[in-house]
């Protein structure tokens, strides 16, 4: 990175939540009346998360209450068997009541920063790199 803009750590930025693991006997891959979808990897493209389609849905249990999303929040793939998906990140705009899975991480802008800006950030070159 360039010194002509100051930098800070992540974590003074961001808020980060580990996705939410389930036993897979207990999802779905189609929607059951009082489960939570969650997004994976795959419903991240080009800076937007797909909520509409591709979920699965896991029993209330397994999700801890800061691990539905947000709007602002960030998901992130950072775990897969493909580099070119590590590090793809999608920002939440509007309300949903869900969460993401295990292999992705919530990065939840703290008061002050601008998600929007963020979530730009992150899909740069440098910082995918």
């Amino acid at each position: 990175m360039s010194d002509a803009f100051p930098t800070v750590p992540a974590t003074e930025a961001l808020e980060v939540v580990r996705g939410v693991t389930y036993d897979k006997a207990s999802s779905s891959t189609a929607p059951v009346e009082g489960h939570v979808p969650i997004l994976r990897a795959g419903n991240i493209a080009d800076g937007q998360l797909d909520t509409s389609s591709d979920l699965v849905f896991v029993p209330p249990v397994f999700v801890r209450e800061d691990q539905y999303l947000k709007p602002g929040d960030i998901v992130m793939a950072t775990s897969s068997g493909s580099i070119a998906v590590v590090g793809k990140t999608g920002l939440l705009r509007v309300p949903w009541r869900g969460s993401f899975g295990a292999f992705c991480a919530c990065l939840r802008p703290r008061p002050g920063w601008n998600p929007a800006f963020v979530a730009y950030y992150l899909q740069t070159l440098g910082i995918r790199r």
